[in-house]
């Protein structure tokens, strides 16, 4: 039987007995591969004219899963790969007299929030030192989405300026701030090189490291890859009969 995949990839967290949770990532994998390993050793037999190898044995096995990407502007897909935190709410709130750096000339973009650096501005007032106002379009201009003030005439103003504004922060993810987690990991799949026949391949306890190269100004769509490590799960041992890896249901 030939064997071509199509199908979608599911991951489920795993809690600290082993249990499986909800399958809370489903992913469309553009390319999904798994290698299996393991490292042997041998005897030879040196009684003879010639050494002949009359045992080998095994030390040890493992698994390691290989996924490509594309749908990685979905935020749980993005935490994934840099072992993140998803901020799903977002925040808003609003700043009062916000001191910005001394010695801005014209040309100077600065971003408002400083070390906090917040976006979605609304209702911006920026005022020199003698509380004399700036006027957007004429002494600044204000990309809202990013935050981003940049100067364009500064006259006669008395800096240090402070800026007063409002902000909504979108939903956004971290970096590192994770530790990366055990998943279950399925694959539901149909084949294609047998009429469509469907299957699944099931990896009980899976660890997933980070995007290996994720592009970011790419000349076509950026898929970074994810290396992960199917592990034995502790849970099951070397007389169940789905094993302490995985299975393959063709």
């Amino acid at each position: 039987m030939k064997f071509q995949g199509r199908g979608k990839t599911y991951l489920s967290l795993r809690d600290e007995d082993g249990n499986v949770g909800v399958a809370s990532l489903e992913i469309c994998t553009d390319a999904l591969s798994l290698a299996l390993n393991e490292e042997t050793f041998s005897h030879f037999n040196k009684c003879g004219a010639v050494d002949v190898e009359d045992f080998r044995g095994t030390k040890t096995q493992g698994a390691e899963i290989t996924m490509t990407i594309a749908d990685i502007a979905d935020e749980a897909i993005m935490a994934l790969g840099m072992n993140g935190t998803v901020d799903d709410a977002g925040s808003t709130g609003s700043v009062a007299d916000e001191a910005l750096p001394s010695g801005i000339v014209v040309g100077d973009s600065y971003f408002l929030g400083g070390n906090d650096s917040y976006q979605g501005i609304s209702g911006l007032v920026l005022e020199d030192n003698a509380s004399a106002p700036l006027v957007e379009g004429t002494n600044f201009t204000l990309n809202a989405d990013t935050g981003r003030v940049e100067f364009t005439d500064l006259s006669t103003f008395v800096q240090p300026f402070s800026a007063s504004y409002g902000y909504t922060n979108g939903r956004q993810v971290s970096f590192f701030t994770n530790p990366s987690a055990e998943y279950s990991l399925r694959y539901d799949f149909i084949n294609k090189a047998n009429g469509g026949r469907p299957g699944l391949v099931e990896l009980y306890r899976v660890r997933m490291g980070l995007f290996d190269n994720f592009d970011l100004q790419p000349d076509e769509l950026s898929i970074p890859t994810i290396k992960g490590s199917a592990l034995a799960d502790p849970n099951r041992d070397d007389t169940d009969r789905l094993g302490r890896f995985g299975r393959v249901v063709l």
